[in-house]
Formats: structure tokens, C-alpha cells, sequence
């Protein structure tokens, strides 16, 4: 008998959260991953003589929003190698248990509401063949001799589990179903929805079709889409069959609209209006209800714009569209703001017959207009932003500090464990909210959310803020803190979710792959490439870091500071200065940077569009000294080449095209400010 080490992963990860149509299906996907992780956890954590490391606690905060990582380390004692075997398998046994049981209420569910008449159009058979052996299972187990062992005990099982995962199991492939439609979330596997519930001849009714499967006239679902499409938060119960209901992305696309209407009793009576007129011609609206929420969640903070109330202090914005009658527990989706998206399920519900022509009604066109126009707004803002943030050299980290606490290695990676969870993981959910996001993943160092275009920024910093606290005092001065990344990706509501998440993930590999420690922000607008700019948490010298240069930016493009053209203009002034002559090689580079510099002074001094027409030579001077600013972090950030003044403004145009759109959407939630004839030089700590 003696002490093993075991570690488990279970899978898949990425292709598995990834795989996703709607905000519900990656939330899902996400939310089902970590509950597999946490019941294997807690089946070895429920075992005599076991003691969990990585996670280090199961006890959830009160809202149940602490995710569990897939890999699981746990020390085994007083076992022989056939007693740690049987406790791996019986962990996998609770993994398929829970899995059974939670694949068979939700197909219950579905044959519940199709009723008798109807259960020919749920091929359940097939949906459970999806979900065999749907998730991985890979274990390694260790031998440990003493407490000064554990350290290596964990390098190696880290190798032999990394081998193990990389060793495929080579199963019969699986008899092929002829002239079926694939899912739609991936192209993988099989419809489990007859095709005789789609079509103008459908045997069930479109709305009855929507909220058995959550789907809509073009949409199929495998048994593994079905599952995250219809599945509930843990102990959480349907309730009279309906499904609590994720928000679309063009829902956090509108938080500026939703904003602009809670703060204008005009705004809110045409939205009264609109319902009503919802209720009219499209009576299957209901579908649109998401949850709402109460209590802290309720508070929007929008750090950097000024408002009623001084900046900074929380504006009250509902997270939902209110229902007739105030439903306390539901509200409507903001996707009924944006007109594509009205036309969209107009066509979808006029395929229950009712309808003559797919065309939208010109009474509730025009009661859309209404809202929006008693808001203040023209067109709402489309884009929206993923945030995906992850800890640096993590791994490097829990390593050195094993091999400096010696034999206390594995109590330093239990309190490591659970700091992360009581101290990180379980506050995410509450900064997520509080800027009116929604956080689809937070366990150990990484977290996935959905946020509103115009608080992005700040829950980033939060967020990164949050996880320096954490990390305080847990590692000795000879071990590197860890610090964490963050990637933004500012996308299109319409963006199918797949490439949101690439975009997401492009965004967090920039920003590790410049040192570490940094913000990335990817702006993807429809039809235009990528724009993308990353910049250091904590500067070495009186430079801004990113996030708040981009507000700067967004500032005094909103308060008519600048010329709203400035980034295009300083596209036009450089472009003579990207042509190459003969002589370049024997040009001064501090003489061509002068005239760069020149170039940004002179076309941001132009004069101001909205104050009076006034020139702006202190902000100009501003200007340039954030041109100093780019120009010495690109030096920083890449040793092997230097920087060129141009690089610098192309910089900047990037960092002005992002923040462009942040000024949109803090002027859709609080109008535009009245003109400022105040372009007095700014204070150095302001302008540092």
C-alpha cells in the first residue's frame, strides 16, 4: 500500500464549446463541460483517503457560477495500483451515470410536450447513440514515496497524461444514415428531428416546433445540439416546460438601446406600444423572453462616460426588455430592437400559415421606429464583444512553486487551488454582471463572457484587477507572480458565434505572445480585415496602458475634441510618406520622424467640427504626445525590429477606429454632449 497521484482529463474542450449557433448553445457547452469536470471531482473527492488538490473545494458561491477545470488532481493513500484503478473507473462511472441522467430527462421532456400524436418526430434512439462515449475520460496515476516527491510525481504525470491524450482509441466508425440533414451547429452528426416537422406542411406548428426544440425553420439539431440547446443550469428545474432562455448576441449588442430607454419615459411608453403591437401580429413573441435579473446584476457602471450623475457613478439599466404586465422573471431580448433580426423571425413564424406574405408589417416597422426614435437613436450599434481572458505561465508557476515549498508543495497547490476559486472564479460572475455582461465560463485562471460594447473595457481591468489580488502574497520573491491576459474581440451581431470565438482566441494569443501581461483588442467589422492592438497592463514608464488610452481616444471623439475624421486623415497625410525613392537609405530617420510628427500635429489641429470652430492646438499637442506613447510601447514590445513612426500611426488610426466605436456606443446609452469650448492644456497626469 502507498499514495498515488492521480490525474484526470476529461474532454473534449475547445471543438466541444466551440461548436455553437446561438449565445445559449456556447454557453451550454461550456456550462455541461465543467459539470462533467465537477462530477468526477467530487466522485474522487468522496473517496476515503483522497484528497483533492486541483480543484481545491466543491462548495459553490451562492449564485453557482464557479466552473471546474477538466484536468483533476487528486492524491490517493494507502492504495495498491488495482485500488487506484477501481477508483478511476469508478469515477467514470458517476461521469456516465450523471450523463444518462441528464440526456434522459431532457429527451423525456421533449417527448412530454410533442404528446402522443407527435412522437414519431423525436428520433430519440438516435439522439442517445450521439451522446455514447461523448465524453473523454483519460487517467494516470503515479506512485508517490514521500512528501519530497510529490513535485516530480506531478512532472511526470503531467508527461504520461499529455502522452495518454495524444494516444487515440481507433473505434468501428459508425454505420452512415443516407439522406438525412446534418446538425447545424457543426455538420457531425445526424438530424434527431424528422424533416416532417419543417416545411409549409409541417405536422407540428412552428411555434409548438420552437419551444419543443428551440429551433427555427432552418436549424437541425444532433442528439449533442439538442442537448445544449434545451439543457438547465445545475438544479434547476423547466417549470411548466419552458426552458429559461440565453440571450441572443444582438440582446448584449443593444445594452446602448436598452440603456437610452430606461433612462426616457418617452422611450418607454413606445416600447409599451411596440410590444402591444408584437402581441398583434406576432403571437408567439414569448419566445423572445430571456431571464431577468434582480439585485446587484441590475447595475450597468459606465466608468468613463459622463452622465446625470457624476462619471463613474452606476447607472440603473434592467438587463431585459420589460413585459407587459412586469413580469418579475422574464423580459425580452434585445434582438427585437434591431430590424434584420425582426424581419428574420418574421419570416419564421409565417411559415405556420397565418401569414399571406413574409413581408414585415409597416404598423410594427414603424412602432420599431417609434422606440428608437424616442431613445434618440437612428440605427443601433451592431457590435458587441467576447472577452477571453487566461493566466500567464501558469503552469511554470505552479511548478517552481512546487519545487520551493518542498514537502509542502502539495498544501502550497491546494491553497493555490483555492484561492483561484474563492478569490477569482466566484467574484467573476459578479463583474461580468455589474457591467452588464453575461459570463458563459470562469474556472481556475480562464473566463469566457459576452459584454456590451461599452463596458468592455472596464471589465477587463476589473477583471485583470481582480485576479492580481488573488495572486497576492501566494508566491515566494524567488517565483514570478502570475499576471493575467485578456483578449477582446469587438464583433458584428451577426457574426455566426464560431468565428466570434476564433476571433476571441486570436485576440488572447496576441496578447501572450507580446510578454504577457497584456490587453488585446480585435475589432472585426463586416467586410473590413481584422484591426487589432495589444498593449501592457502596467507600462514601465508614465505611458497610459491600453484600456485607458482607448477611452482617451473615445473621449474626445465624443466630446467633439477631435475631428470624428481623424483617423482617416491621418491615413491620407502618410500615404505620400509610404512611397520609397532611391535615396531612402540615406535619410535621416529622427529628420523623418520630425516630419511624421508634424504630419499628426498638423492634421489633428484642424479645426473642430463641434466646437465652434475653434482650433485645437492643446489637444493637438495631446495628440502627439500619445503619439509618443505608441511609438515607445511598439519598441517595447518588439525587440527584434524597431518601430517606425509610421508603424506608430497606423497604430494609432487602429486604436481610433476601435475607439470610434466606443464613442457610438456610449452616445447611443446617453446621447451626445453638448458642444465644449474647453480645450485648455490638459493636466500631466491626465495626458501622461
Amino acid at each position: 500500500m502507498q499514495s498515488y497521484l492521480l490525474l484526470v482529463h476529461v474532454g473534449p474542450v475547445q471543438d466541444f464549446i466551440a461548436t455553437a449557433r446561438r449565445c445559449r448553445d456556447l454557453w451550454y457547452g461550456s456550462h455541461l463541460l465543467s459539470e462533467a469536470s465537477r462530477t468526477v471531482a467530487t466522485a474522487l473527492g468522496e473517496t476515503a483517503d483522497a484528497t483533492l488538490i486541483f480543484p481545491g473545494r466543491l462548495d459553490l458561491d451562492a449564485g453557482g457560477t464557479v466552473s471546474v477545470a477538466n484536468k483533476i488532481q487528486c492524491r490517493l493513500d494507502g492504495l495498491d495500483a488495482e485500488g487506484v484503478r477501481s477508483v478511476a473507473e469508478r469515477a467514470r462511472t458517476a461521469l456516465d451515470d450523471w450523463m444518462d441522467g441528464l440526456s434522459s430527462g431532457i429527451f423525456e421532456r421533449v417527448q412530454r410536450e410533442l404528446g402522443a400524436e407527435h412522437q414519431s418526430l423525436f428520433l430519440r434512439e438516435r439522439a442517445e447513440q450521439h451522446l455514447v462515449d461523448l465524453f473523454e475520460f483519460y487517467w494516470i496515476a503515479v506512485p508517490i514515496a514521500d512528501e519530497s516527491a510529490y513535485p516530480a510525481a506531478r512532472k511526470a504525470g503531467d508527461r504520461l497524461l499529455a502522452a495518454r491524450k495524444n494516444t487515440r482509441d481507433w473505434e468501428s466508425a459508425r454505420e452512415k444514415v443516407q439522406g438525412v440533414p446534418k446538425s447545424s451547429l457543426d455538420g457531425i452528426r445526424e438530424s434527431v428531428i424528422h424533416e416532417d416537422a419543417f416545411g409549409t406542411h409541417a405536422r407540428l406548428p412552428a411555434a409548438r416546433r420552437r419551444s419543443t426544440f428551440g429551433v427555427r425553420s432552418e436549424e437541425r439539431l444532433c442528439g449533442v445540439g439538442l442537448l445544449k440547446r434545451l439543457g438547465l443550469p445545475r438544479d434547476e428545474d423547466a417549470g411548466e416546460g419552458a426552458a429559461p432562455v440565453f440571450h441572443s448576441s444582438s440582446h448584449m449588442a443593444s445594452a446602448g438601446v436598452r440603456t437610452a430607454i430606461a433612462r426616457s419615459d418617452e422611450a418607454r411608453v413606445a416600447w409599451e406600444h411596440f410590444v402591444l403591437e408584437l402581441g398583434e401580429h406576432l403571437p408567439g413573441y414569448p419566445d423572445m423572453r430571456i431571464r431577468a435579473r434582480s439585485g446587484p446584476s441590475q447595475t450597468l457602471t459606465w466608468t468613463h462616460v459622463p452622465h446625470d450623475g457624476p462619471s463613474g457613478e452606476p447607472v440603473e439599466v434592467p438587463f431585459v426588455l420589460p413585459l407587459p404586465g412586469g413580469d418579475p422573471e422574464r423580459g425580452l431580448d434585445g434582438v427585437l430592437l434591431y430590424r434584420e433580426r425582426l424581419e428574420a423571425l418574421w419570416a419564421d413564424f409565417a411559415d405556420e400559415g397565418r401569414h399571406r406574405s413574409s413581408r414585415l408589417p409597416r404598423s410594427l416597422e414603424q412602432r420599431q421606429r417609434d422606440v428608437l426614435k424616442a431613445a434618440g437613436i437612428g440605427d443601433p450599434v451592431p457590435y458587441y464583444v467576447m472577452l477571453l481572458a487566461d493566466g500567464d505561465r501558469m503552469g511554470a508557476a505552479i511548478d517552481a512553486l512546487a519545487e520551493h515549498a518542498g514537502a509542502q508543495a502539495q498544501d502550497r497547490h491546494r491553497a493555490l487551488s483555492e484561492a483561484l476559486d474563492a478569490e477569482f472564479a466566484s467574484r467573476c460572475d459578479g463583474i461580468v454582471r455589474q457591467h452588464g455582461g453575461s459570463l458563459l465560463y470562469a474556472g481556475g485562471d480562464d473566463v469566457l463572457a459576452l459584454l456590451p460594447l461599452g463596458t468592455a473595457l472596464d471589465c477587463a481591468r476589473a477583471l485583470r484587477d481582480r485576479f492580481a489580488t488573488a495572486m497576492d502574497g501566494l508566491f515566494p520573491d524567488e517565483v514570478s507572480t502570475p499576471t493575467l491576459s485578456v483578449g477582446l474581440a469587438i464583433v458584428h451581431h451577426l457574426e455566426p458565434l464560431s468565428r466570434v470565438r476564433a476571433y476571441a482566441k486570436q485576440a488572447e494569443k496576441a496578447a501572450k505572445l507580446e510578454g504577457r501581461n497584456n490587453l488585446s483588442v480585435l475589432l472585426k467589422k463586416r467586410g473590413g480585415s481584422p484591426r487589432l492592438v495589444t498593449g501592457t497592463w502596467d507600462p514601465p514608464d508614465s505611458t497610459q496602458p491600453l484600456d485607458a488610452r482607448l477611452a482617451e481616444w473615445a473621449g474626445m471623439l465624443r466630446e467633439g475634441k477631435l475631428p470624428s475624421r481623424l483617423a482617416g486623415r491621418l491615413e491620407e497625410a502618410m500615404a505620400p510618406l509610404r512611397v520609397t525613392l532611391p535615396n531612402d537609405s540615406d535619410s535621416d530617420p529622427k529628420a523623418f520622424e520630425e516630419v511624421v510628427r508634424s504630419l499628426v500635429r498638423l492634421t489633428a489641429s484642424r479645426r473642430n467640427e463641434r466646437g465652434g470652430g475653434k482650433p485645437v492646438t492643446a489637444l493637438a499637442k495631446r495628440v502627439e504626445r500619445l503619439f509618443d506613447s505608441v511609438l515607445a510601447q511598439l519598441g517595447r514590445s518588439d525587440a527584434t525590429t524597431t518601430a517606425t513612426p509610421l508603424d506608430a500611426v497606423d497604430r494609432m488610426v487602429d486604436e481610433l477606429r476601435i475607439a470610434e466605436l466606443v464613442r457610438d456606443a456610449w452616445n447611443e446609452a446617453f446621447g451626445r454632449p453638448e458642444p465644449s469650448d474647453d480645450h485648455d492644456e490638459p493636466s500631466q497626469e491626465a495626458s501622461a
